[in-house]
């Protein structure tokens, strides 16, 4: 059976989303084709429409309740674009950690140095606003802050600094983070849109028995305690490319500059969700809490205070 998918907005990253839609039975993942693209609509929800949004979920913890509890209501499969949870090494990553073969995790740290010209600030009204964007972290550093999240489990407190250095918005171009994790553990976030020229986004966990560096989705170094783990002396054939900068053709540089393969295996598993049953493996309530520590995170700024988060 074919399935029709819909765009809701047609800014850059819509046709990301187009080229992924494509992909699908090109790869053989799902019978799939986009069917209508509008810039505005409302009540998906309602309708009965199985919902992808992007990241973030939204700019509101109040605003990510509604969607969430009306996904909920009508019954309908909601998912927020998280596609590095599908890239080839934070797969890898997580079956380790399921594993335990970090051992007790204690130090994780979620780093994105990428850089933004004041044009592309310039390029549309809502850039660089605290209604309808946000600052780096809820615009670029979200991702990794969710993959953060998701490795190292629910954040407790944040203590943050957000600074405008380098471009004339209204929102940060960086910000800094210390997290406190329920587990006991702790990391820092690194969010950055002044980092010229563009740097590979970079996740290490670290736990009593080893430590794995993520770039882009690639593990590039990896060292475990006793060689507990028998892939921890391969080197990627990956690890000398990770470390390259190519700003035409590297988001760190360019938003248009996306790798569609992780996304079109995040819609895949939406499709496989919705024919199973289960919830996709990026839920409305896993888009929450990376928004929820985001908030955090600027709160902390504003009051000089750390803050503690509720989940």
């Amino acid at each position: 059976m074919t399935r029709g998918f819909g765009i809701v907005g047609t800014g850059v990253i819509a046709a990301i989303h187009a080229d992924a839609i494509a992909m699908l039975p090109e790869t053989g993942l799902a019978d799939a084709r986009l069917v209508a693209v509008t810039d505005v609509a409302t009540g998906a929800a309602s309708a009965g429409k199985h919902l992808v949004v992007e990241k973030p979920i939204d700019v509101s913890l109040d605003a990510a309740d509604r969607l969430i509890d009306a996904a909920r209501a009508t019954g309908v499969a909601l998912t927020v674009i998280s596609q590095h949870r599908f890239d080839q090494g934070l797969v890898e990553l997580k079956r380790l950690l399921a594993d335990g073969t970090l051992g007790r995790l204690l130090l994780g740290e979620a780093s994105t140095k990428w850089y933004r010209t004041q044009a592309y600030y310039e390029s549309a009204p809502w850039r660089g606003t605290y209604a309808m964007d946000g600052g780096s972290l809820m615009n670029q550093g979200v991702h990794y802050v969710d993959l953060l999240r998701w490795c190292m489990g629910p954040a407790a407190e944040v203590t943050a600094v957000c600074v405008t250095q380098a471009h004339q918005i209204e929102v940060e171009d960086t910000a800094l983070a210390v997290v406190r994790f329920a587990s006991g553990a702790v990391g820092t976030i690194l969010s950055s849109t002044a980092a010229f020229p563009g740097f590979p986004q970079r996740l290490e966990i670290t736990g009593t028995d080893g430590t794995v560096t993520v770039e882009d989705g690639r593990i590039v170094g990896r060292a475990f305690a006793g060689n507990a783990d028998p892939a921890a002396s391969a080197v990627s054939a990956d690890v000398a490319g990770s470390a390259t900068v190519n700003p035409g053709g590297n988001p760190a540089a360019n938003p248009a500059a996306v790798d569609i393969a992780s996304h079109a295996a995040q819609l895949a598993d939406l499709l496989d969700a919705v024919d199973t049953g289960r919830e996709p493996a990026v839920t409305g309530e896993s888009g929450r809490a990376a928004l929820e520590i985001v908030l955090a995170v600027y709160e902390s700024s504003r009051t000089g205070r750390p803050v503690s988060l509720s989940r």
